[in-house]
């Protein structure tokens, strides 16, 4: 729960501050207590100990570590990695942050750092606080605050609406979103701020949320990061900020839909299971990226994937791998040139980020789709994701549900982001 939550609050916050890749935040957090969650799971008997010693003997969190193992939760964690070949990137942010600036964090490492390892602790107060140490809330989001150069009612807006979303997401794979229930009260009763965002929280966690179109246009938390499309820039995900990013209409606006994609829980997380193992068995990187689109196709609910990949000389992108009914013809029609200012799937590959696009007949949409886009594709709504590592382009994901004629409703893009994270992840750990 304490990574799941760090990782969807990181995200918020990533988008926030203008970070360039958001993705790569949410993985640092998701993995930063990766090492705690292996000793807990593998060598259980150790990780009561280290809880017995830090308590009898009154030593710190990461001492009663070092006591019982010969080593620490985030020491093991980067061998792990190393282990794995994740970038660098991803293995020095398991390192705890020491705030040693004024100001807000400019280097990309150190802000990834910062991010995952105060999130991580934010949360563990919330989760664990007997673990944090003489950490306090309010100490740390003063730190992370002064680290990420956000208010403090920001953040605070970033955390609560990341858990109402992540509650959200915890249901749409089965699981009972009262899971998420932190705390009410900490141990001693010492740390107040804590214990009031703890009964937040754990009223959403326990009270689901009115789910009408506007409330979920407020509240829903789409993870992905800043893209520009045309003049305009908008942050995806929190409330969008411009029609130019994406398209939220009203039902009035909204064309007679029949049916609702159905979203296989099952399905996703069998195939997610199978892109773990393809992954730490260092397989092709087409068999997993074919794993990938079989996920958005067959577990989110998708008719037909697509990932078209930039030519060598940048020049150009084509259509590569696919999955979905009909989808041959679908891959053969993506070859285009790049063109970052007149083409969105230009746009979208080389300035990164999500996009879910609802009507593609808006007049806004027509200099930027490629030539015949409407006649040969016949869609009316698609959704569409850059594949970058760092910072250099790869690709694009694309989807659309035109056989079915189905409505691409938040949750379904949202699962469609999923799956474009474990294909950055894939390419990280090569």
């Amino acid at each position: 729960a304490k990574s799941f939550m760090s990782a969807g609050f990181v995200k918020v916050m990533a988008i926030k501050t203008g970070a360039k890749d958001p993705e790569e935040s949410y993985i640092c957090a998701l993995l930063h207590n990766l090492g705690e969650i292996i000793v807990a799971t593998i060598i259980s008997s150790e990780y009561d100990q280290i809880m017995v010693t830090m308590k009898t003997k009154e030593i710190s969190w990461e001492k009663a570590q070092q006591t019982i193992l010969g080593t620490t939760f985030k020491e093991i964690a980067q061998a792990v990695f190393k282990k794995w070949e994740f970038p660098d990137t991803v293995v020095k942010t398991v390192e705890s942050y020491s705030n040693k600036n004024n100001g807000p964090v400019k280097n990309k490492l150190q802000l990834n750092k910062a991010l995952a390892s105060i999130s991580n602790d934010i949360v563990g107060t919330i989760y664990s606080p007997e673990t944090v140490g003489s950490n306090r809330y309010n100490d740390l989001m003063a730190d992370l605050s002064e680290a990420t150069g956000l208010e403090k009612d920001s953040i605070s807006s970033c955390l609560t609406d990341s858990f109402k979303a992540s509650c959200d997401l915890i249901e749409d794979y089965g699981l009972n979103r009262k899971s998420l229930q932190p705390k009410i009260a900490s141990s001693d009763g010492s740390d107040p701020a804590r214990d009031k965002i703890a009964r937040v929280l754990s009223y959403y966690a326990g009270n689901k949320q009115p789910n009408s179109e506007e409330d979920s246009q407020q509240s829903e938390v789409v993870v992905s990061q800043t893209t520009k499309v045309g003049s305009a820039s908008a942050v995806q995900g929190i409330v969008p900020e411009s029609p130019e990013a994406t398209e939220f209409e009203s039902k009035q606006e909204k064309e007679a839909v029949t049916t609702v994609a159905k979203i296989d829980h099952t399905v996703i997380i069998s195939i997610l299971n199978e892109i773990t193992n393809l992954i730490l068995v260092k397989s092709d990187i087409n068999s997993i990226l074919s794993k990938i689109l079989e996920g958005i196709n067959r577990g989110v609910g998708f008719d037909r994937a697509v990932l078209c990949f930039l030519s060598p000389d940048k020049k150009r992108y084509k259509g590569r791998l696919g999955a979905g009914a009909g989808v041959e013809e679908l891959t053969d029609y993506f070859s285009f040139s790049v063109n970052v200012t007149g083409d969105l799937f230009s746009q979208t590959m080389v300035n990164g980020g999500e996009l879910l696009v609802k009507d593609v007949n808006n007049a806004k949409w027509q200099h930027l789709l490629p030539p015949g886009f409407r006649e040969k594709v016949k869609v009316t709504e698609f959704v569409v994701a850059s594949l970058k590592l760092g910072d250099k382009p790869i690709g694009f994901f694309y989807a659309d549900t035109a056989i079915g004629k189905r409505e691409i409703t938040s949750e379904y893009f949202s699962g469609f982001t999923q799956f474009v994270i474990q294909s950055k992840l894939a390419l990280g750990a090569r």
